[in-house]
This record gives C-alpha cells, sequence and structure tokens, in this order.
C-alpha cells in the first residue's frame, strides 16, 4: 500500500485514528468483537445488539474524514472458533452495512478472527499485516514480520487497554487510553537484523462493550500481552498514556505508582 508519507490523525474522543497518504484518508479502528452482546445473554444481561450502532459510528467518521477505506486492526468478531448462524448473520450484516456506505474495509487478522475467510467476499482484504507507507499495522498478538519491523511505526490493538480516573471536577470514570512506546534500540537489534521502528501505537478497544482492563505494569508479564512489550522491544514502563480527549495522564511506570499509593484510580491532568 505505497511508500509515501503517512500523517497519523488521532480522533478527539474516538479509539479511531486516520492516516493520510498523498492527499487519501484511511480510518484506522480495531478490536469491534461483534456479537460480544451475545456473552451477555449467555449471563442473563439482555440487550439489543451494537452491530448497527458501531457500524453507524463507523460510517460517520468516515464520512466526516472523507475516508473510503477501513483498516480494522484485528478481532472482527469476538467468538474465537466458528460461529453459530446468529454470530455470522451479525458479521455479515455488519460488513454489509459497511460496503453499503462505499467502504472498502481491509481487516488485520487478529486472535480472535479465526474462520474469517467465510467473509471474504466482504472484506477487501485480509492479512497479518498491512504496510502503508512508513507504517506497519497489525493485531498484536503476534510477533511481526522483519518487513513490519523495517517501518518506523508500528500500530496495533489487542490489550485494550483502560484505566480508573478522576475528571477535574471530580467525577470517577473507566476510560479507554491510548499508549505511545518508544523502541529499546538495543534490544530490537537482538531480535531483528534491519529493524528501524521507533515508536509502537496501542489503540483501544473501538466497540464500547469492551471496555478492557485496569491499567497496570505487572500485565507485562501475562502471556496475552503484545510481545512487543513482553520482551522489551519497546519501553512499557516508559509508555506515554494518553485519554480519548488527547489529555496526557502519564508514564506506565508512574501511573502505576499513583494506584499503588491512591487505589486504582488517578486524577488527570493536562500535558
Amino acid at each position: 500500500m505505497g511508500g509515501k508519507k503517512t500523517d497519523i490523525k488521532f480522533i478527539y474522543n474516538e479509539p479511531a485514528l486516520i492516516l493520510t497518504e498523498s492527499g487519501k484518508n484511511r480510518l484506522v479502528v480495531g478490536d469491534l468483537h461483534i456479537g460480544v452482546e451475545r456473552e451477555f445473554k449467555w449471563k442473563g444481561i439482555n440487550m439489543r445488539s451494537a452491530t448497527e450502532m458501531i457500524a453507524n459510528r463507523i460510517v460517520g467518521i468516515a464520512s466526516s474524514f472523507k475516508a473510503n477505506d477501513l483498516i480494522i486492526l484485528g478481532d472482527l468478531k469476538n467468538r474465537i472458533l466458528r460461529l453459530d448462524y446468529a454470530e455470522v448473520r451479525m458479521v455479515k450484516s455488519f460488513l454489509e452495512q459497511l460496503n453499503d456506505s462505499g467502504l472498502r474495509v481491509h481487516l488485520a487478522i487478529g486472535n480472535h478472527d479465526a474462520y474469517t475467510g467465510d467473509f471474504s467476499g466482504l472484506l477487501n482484504g485480509m492479512s497479518d499485516e498491512i504496510i502503508i507507507g512508513d507504517i506497519a499495522l497489525m493485531h498484536g498478538h503476534r510477533w511481526p514480520s522483519d518487513k513490519a519491523m523495517s517501518k518506523g511505526t508500528i500500530i496495533t490493538a489487542h490489550n485494550h487497554f483502560a484505566i480508573g480516573i478522576y475528571d477535574s471536577n471530580g467525577a470517577f470514570y473507566n476510560s479507554k487510553v491510548w499508549l505511545v512506546a518508544k523502541a529499546n534500540r538495543k534490544e530490537l537489534a537482538k531480535r531483528y537484523e534491519n529493524g528501524r521502528a521507533t515508536r509502537l501505537i496501542v489503540m483501544p478497544a473501538f466497540n464500547d462493550l469492551i471496555m478492557g482492563g485496569g491499567f497496570d505494569i505487572e500485565h507485562s508479564a501475562r502471556e496475552d500481552i503484545n510481545p512487543l512489550f513482553r520482551n522489551g522491544i519497546f519501553d512499557f514502563d516508559n509508555a506515554e498514556i494518553y485519554g480519548l480527549d488527547g489529555a496526557f495522564i502519564g508514564r506506565a511506570a508512574d501511573v502505576l505508582r499513583m494506584q499503588r499509593r491512591n487505589g486504582p484510580k488517578i486524577r488527570k491532568r493536562r500535558a
């Protein structure tokens, strides 16, 4: 998908971003988990399907930025294995709605996307990684390729980080957050001979029903975290944490210290 300079724009108050290359805009979202409300139903919590609302929201954002291409960074569907009939209809309806709006949909395969090939006729592309200029995009659950790590910026989803914070008025709420981390050049060179990535951006989950777990630096020891963090290629301790409104919340290690001192909530502050 090209080799020219690509600009990154974080969308205010949305867990989404815009990539612009040669005047062409692409909308990027991750972790849609279509069908997750079925899990709530099995637990006795009934709610209306969020599928149409998610599609409408994506179409609206794409229209606002005149983006004709949508990149989904994995976990299009929620169930890891093959879907039942109702869930197939949900995913198909979702993709049809996007197609009808004129969006070309590209999927970077996530760990929940087994059997997504069943919907290949509604996708304009499906691969482990997507390269646009000097940016490599992927879900974030597996090691990137040598080609991906030869790019300057890596963008992933997968972990859907969130933290509990107080706003300036003292109100408490859970908030999705972005993580932006710098590469550890020494560790990068050990794993990738031609690695030149300098920055890793981790996106929040787009689906409002997927809030994410509390932010905890000790999460870096768990097996499901991005391997680029788990193996020290990117500096998780000093990763910058931003709210959806662009507010700088702090660095990862500092946030953990505040949580240990004050409990699981921290106060948001402006950069």
